[in-house]
């Protein structure tokens, strides 16, 4: 049972030598078995390197295991304990039924385990102390121990609760992965042929307690044991052992093995050959000696000697000038993203000018997560192939999202978001734009519930067609066909597993999910992506094995449909596919731990940032680090603590810095990619404190340098960057030879085409042809006054709206438009109501108001939309609100009109009823005429012997405040067009009096709360209340108008915007004007409103937004993702209103006004 150690530095051969010495053993003894053990995600590459060592490049009496597998081949061979093993996606299956089961007993846990991924969590718990052995009985010590500490107390509390059901669920009936080894230890003894094997041990760290109890068995069998140690080989290795030292795992490995070696040998001989020391004259890695070499030998020592040699060439522009590179070097990005760029670059000019294969290079990371999707990103643009070394959760594959929105689908009663998850998989029969006209149909219908999807559609939502609802039958019935059948078997209640999971299988089968992935894989594979292929190849078969595993673990359990599928996510979010290298020469990518490295001669190792390298502990999961330290006085061992860990992490640096035989580059970034500050690694201070007189290189990012390119796609980069500098006017003569290149390529002229265009694009004013507008809007337009409004906030948004006719998906449901149009609609009934009464609003009691308004609310609601106002009691809480705001409503315009001496002649007057009126019809050119439409919502009249003076009031549910500023601009163009729609209808009706504007004002619907004073009366809260809702506006200032307006005012008046000073005349915070700025505003609105119907057909659809102080037409656009407007583009905003205050545009309106008159216009 001899047992020999092969000890030496990173770098010294320990692999290749084990290895050959297994094939030249193997090779004298045919008869004898050989197998070398390794961690399992090396089987593979060592294999690869024992066939190619071989002579005969094969291996025929040389296996290559993990310690799982020697495990199941020994079990094989024996055929003993026929439990199936428990896998790590059925333990997060069988710990999620238990702790339902529990769930009343936990204290701190149970509340959480719906959380993502914190099943895994509380199974890692678990699986450390299977791990480290750890009984009930020591569980009880550690809930002693931690007496005074309720919050860790309550958490070993719970864990001892599903650490013992756990335990008891799988008894007798699973083998649990940690006592998988322990099995193995006691059937080795009886295995023939561990008997005639020599094991080598090849890659490990150190030996958990279960593998070191099979270690012991082993030495006590096997005739010979071999294991590979990585120390120093100037180490003492068998003296003591200090955590903080390089070689502490090492030391440990050695100490603990030869215990074993010792029990195990006891009487039995020799057990101890002398070791293999290796690496004392030399490193085969380090032939040169350079400055990796210095580095291998000084790197986290505490003896340790400075490297003196000059470095050279410290920058990517001398590279480029003199051709030469450093064995070691330092460099810092911005961001992640430029850091990748930067390995990319550089990689492609190693290929191609020095003769590397990709093969030869690596690139490793101390965090994964943040480097992947750069990588698999940028790397093809410098058409790098790459293969990244990871393990990938499978959890958003589009086929277990299927399942898994199928299954939501099922048990919350077909919500839209549950049953659109699975339908946009594309898997159920349905195409993208199919499904996007399903999903436009079911928001706009309100369509939800099992009863609804399960019978013919026969809505129709505003906009839309019969023959679109036919459609949207069709997919409805596409779509549920397999659907409705699996749906009717979910929603049994308490059923058994197997029901279920027969039930899914049902579906997978009608919906041919397998097919499906199989045409899916084979299209990957067509496009070149090998990596996504393969993943495709397995989901199938993960899936339905992890059906078979729920029916094996708990087939006949009794639950619900709701639990089976918080099951199932556990399973998915545990469930991994592992992709082998599609190819041959590529670079590997990886991280520190995982990946390992053979045979590399470049090394690039990115995101070199503290909290990444060392990486930032997760605080312990749910027993935190200082609830380890603490429990660690009870002298049970667990899991190393954060603090033993970032030795182990130091120690697995050193394996990966030795790696490269030729170059290592280290690299970190300045900022994270969303922009936070990051500081360097203190490994960098350690680089630095070695080689003193090393650069840090400062990359610049990717084409800010013509050097960077080195394929058509990255160049792009290089070329994008100089289109601002060509734009400025700067001339570069070697980007305008890459202009010339791409244009002359036929890949490539198109999109360089549109870059250019996009860059110059600002600078063009957005303007159609007179005949694409006319046949877009017509000659004759009909248009509202909002929509000419809309135009001059922002010419393109109109385009949008009304020319190319775009819209926001209807949504089923009250909007704030859609209670605008109650308002006005009830308000507009019980006008007529009224009328019909032959009562005026003067007239009306108080009771009798509220209860016809409350009438007509009612009517109202029951037409509108389908009904939606009665669909649930929100809606109808918004109804009761809906009749307290007009109720108030109703009575404060009442009051308004009792004030005073108008009174209303029309209710939403429509401009189409009033006849031909050149207010709202105007000639634009030769041909072309707008006609406005519209409706007054209340026209109010006062008289006296001669004169007829006219008031317009507009309702707005909104907060709407009159502002000339915004009128001038042609932003609030509404009431003055209703006064001028509303003079010339007067005057028509009476050609023989004086029709003069009395004001424009704008009611605010609403119900406000008032403070309420101790001791005030009712009367006093009324007359708050009035002057809350005082309609804003703009009123002729003549004394005659003021006082048929309100006959009451004295001070303050509480039905119009102003008051009276003591001497009688106006306030300066009054709204009001004289007679001729009303008149020059009526003029300054319809040139306005002719100007803008001009623009609109000589095609103006310019982005060039109004903005003013309190904001942008931008802000709350539909349209702002499709105009290409970019405030930070200075040519885009060029034509800006100027801020003017309310004095300087009435001034303005006077000055246009005048102006016109003078020349006739």
């Amino acid at each position: 049972m001899p047992l020999q150690f092969i000890m030496g530095n990173s770098g010294s051969g320990k692999s290749h030598f084990l290895y050959q010495r297994m094939i030249e053993e193997s090779i004298k003894n045919p008869e004898r078995n050989y197998i070398a053990i390794v961690p399992e995600q090396f089987t593979m590459q060592t294999q690869k390197e024992l066939v190619l060592l071989h002579p005969d490049k094969g291996i025929m009496n040389i296996d290559v295991l993990s310690f799982r597998r020697l495990a199941h081949r020994i079990f094989e061979e024996l055929g003993q304990d026929g439990r199936s093993v428990l896998t790590e996606t059925g333990k997060n299956l069988m710990l999620r039924k238990v702790a339902m089961e529990q769930k009343e007993k936990l204290q701190v846990l149970g509340s959480k385990m719906n959380r993502p991924g914190y099943v895994s969590e509380v199974k890692s718990v678990l699986s450390e102390l299977m791990q480290y052995e750890i009984t009930d009985f020591e569980l009880q010590e550690m809930l002693k121990f931690a007496e005074n500490r309720p919050l860790l107390r309550a958490k070993l509390a719970d864990i001892r609760t599903l650490y013992s059901a756990f335990l008891e669920y799988q008894r007798d009936r699973f083998m649990k992965p940690e006592e998988l080894l322990d099995v193995l230890a006691r059937m080795a003894p009886n295995s023939e042929l561990l008997k005639n094997s020599t094991l080598a041990f090849d890659g490990f760290t150190g030996f958990t307690p279960s593998q070191m109890k099979v270690m012991e068995e082993l030495l006590a069998i096997c005739p010979q044991i071999w294991i590979t140690v990585t120390i120093d080989a100037r180490a003492d290795f068998y003296g003591e052992i200090r955590e903080h030292e390089l070689f502490a795992l090492s030391k440990k490995l050695i100490r603990n093995v030869s215990k074993a070696a010792v029990r195990a040998g006891h009487g039995k001989g020799q057990i101890l050959e002398g070791p293999v020391i290796l690496g004392k004259e030399n490193l085969p890695r380090f032939r040169t000696g350079g400055a990796l070499c210095h580095l291998e030998q000084n790197l986290f020592r505490i003896k340790r000697t400075q490297y003196r040699k000059d470095f050279g060439i410290s920058s990517e522009r001398q590279f480029c000038e003199e051709g030469k590179d450093l064995e070691l070097s330092l460099h810092v990005s911005v961001n992640p993203a430029q850091e990748v760029h930067f390995a990319a670059r550089t990689i492609c000019r190693l290929v191609r000018e020095e003769g590397y294969r990709y093969q030869d290079i690596a690139v490793i990371t101390g965090n994964m997560s943040s480097y992947d999707n750069y990588v698999k990103k940028i790397f093809p643009i410098y058409e790098v192939p790459a293969f990244l070394d990871e393990t990938r959760h499978i959890l958003l594959n589009p086929c277990l999202e299927f399942v898994r929105g199928a299954l939501l689908a099922a048990e919350k009663d077909f919500s839209s978001e549950a049953v659109f998850r699975f339908l946009r998989t594309q898997m159920a029969g349905l195409s993208p734009e199919e499904t996007d006209r399903l999903e436009n149909y079911v928001l706009a219908a309100g369509i939800r519930g099992h009863g609804m999807w399960s019978r013919p559609w026969t809505y129709l939502p505003r906009g839309m067609t019969p023959e679109e609802l036919e459609a949207c039958n069709e997919y409805r019935e596409k779509a549920m066909e397999h659907f409705l059948p699996f749906s009717e078997h979910m929603r049994q209640k308490n059923q058994t597993v197997f029901f279920y999971a027969q039930a899914l299988c049902t579906l997978l089968e009608d919906c041919r999910i397998q097919q499906q992935l199989k045409d899916r894989e084979v299209l990957l594979l067509q496009s070149g992506q090998r990596e996504e292929a393969r993943e495709y190849a397995q989901i199938y078969g993960i899936l339905i094995a992890l059906l078979d595993e729920m029916v094996d673990l708990m087939g006949d359990e009794r639950i619900s449909g709701q639990e089976f599928l918080e099951i199932l996510d556990a399973g998915f979010s545990e469930a991994q596919v592992g992709i082998i290298p599609p190819g041959i020469d590529q670079v590997q990518v990886g991280d520190i731990e995982r990946s390992r490295l053979s045979h590399v001669k470049i090394l690039f190792f990115l995101g070199l940032n503290d909290g990444w390298v060392p990486a930032r502990g997760d605080g312990g999961g749910i027993v935190s680090d200082m609830e380890r330290e603490l429990l660690q006085k009870t002298g049970i061992e667990l899991a190393p603590s954060a603090r033993e860990n970032s030795y182990i992490q130091r120690f697995y640096l050193y394996q990966n810095l030795t790696k490269p035989e030729d170059r290592l580059y280290l690299s970190w970034c300045k900022s994270s990619s969303d922009g936070t500050a990051m500081r360097p690694s203190y490994l960098i201070s350690t680089i630095e404190r070695l080689f003193p007189q090393i650069e840090i290189v400062q990359e610049q990012e990717a084409g800010a340098e013509i050097c960077q390119i080195t394929s058509k796609k990255n160049g792009i980069l290089y070329f994008t960057r100089g289109l601002s500098a060509i734009r400025d006017g700067a001339y570069n003569p070697a980007w305008m030879e890459l202009y010339r290149m791409y244009l002359q390529e036929d890949s490539c002229s198109a999109r360089i085409r549109e870059l250019v265009y996009a860059a110059f694009s600002g600078a063009l004013q957005g303007q159609l042809s007179y005949q694409v507008s006319k046949e877009l809007y017509g000659e004759v337009m009909a248009n509202s006054v909002t929509r000419l409004e809309q135009f001059a906030a922002c010419a393109f948004a109109h385009f949008a709206a009304y020319g190319l006719r775009l819209s926001r998906r209807e949504l089923y449901g009250v909007k704030p438009a859609d209670l605008g149009i109650i308002f006005h609609r009830a308000m507009e009934l019980f006008s007529r109501r009224l009328q019909n009464t032959g009562q005026e609003w003067t007239q009306i009691p108080l009771q009798d108001q509220q209860r016809l308004m409350d009438q007509c609310v009612d009517e109202i609601s029951q037409e509108y939309g389908a009904g939606v106002l009665h669909t649930d009691a929100r809606e109808e809480y918004r109804i009761n609100r809906i009749k307290r705001i007009l109720g108030r409503t109703v009575w404060v315009l009442h009051q308004q009109l009792l004030a005073g001496s108008f009174r209303p002649e029309g209710f939403e007057v429509s401009f189409s009823d009033a006849g031909d009126l050149e207010a709202v019809h105007v000639k634009i050119g030769k041909n072309g005429s707008l006609h406005l439409q519209g409706r007054i919502d209340r026209i109010d009249t006062a008289q006296t012997d001669d004169t007829i003076y006219v008031k317009v009031v507009d309702y707005k549910s909104g907060i709407t405040k009159f502002d000339p500023v915004s009128l001038y601009y042609g932003l609030q163009l509404q009431l003055v067009v209703y006064l001028n729609a509303a003079l010339e209808m007067e005057r028509r009706l009476h050609p023989d009096k004086k029709v003069i504007p009395a004001g424009i004002f704008y009611y605010h619907l609403d119900d406000p709360i008032l403070e309420k004073e101790v001791g005030s009366s009712r009367e006093v809260a009324q007359e708050k209340l009035l002057k809350k809702l005082r309609p804003d506006g703009v009123l002729n200032g003549d004394e005659t108008v003021l006082r048929l307006l309100d006959q009451t005012m004295q001070g303050d008046s509480l039905v119009i915007p102003a008051g009276l000073k003591k001497d009688g005349t106006l306030k300066a915070t009054s709204s009001a004007v004289s007679e001729e700025q009303l008149e020059q505003l009526s003029g300054f609105v319809s040139h306005t409103i002719k100007k803008m119907a001009g623009e609109i057909l000589n095609g103006v659809v310019a982005a060039e937004p109004f903005e003013d102080r309190s904001g942008s037409a931008c802000d709350y656009c539909d349209y702002a993702d499709v105009c290409g407007f970019d405030k930070r583009i200075p040519e885009k905003c060029q034509k800006r209103r100027a801020m003017l205050t309310k004095d300087e545009a009435w001034a303005r309106i006077a000055q246009e006004e005048e102006a016109r008159r003078n020349t006739g216009q």
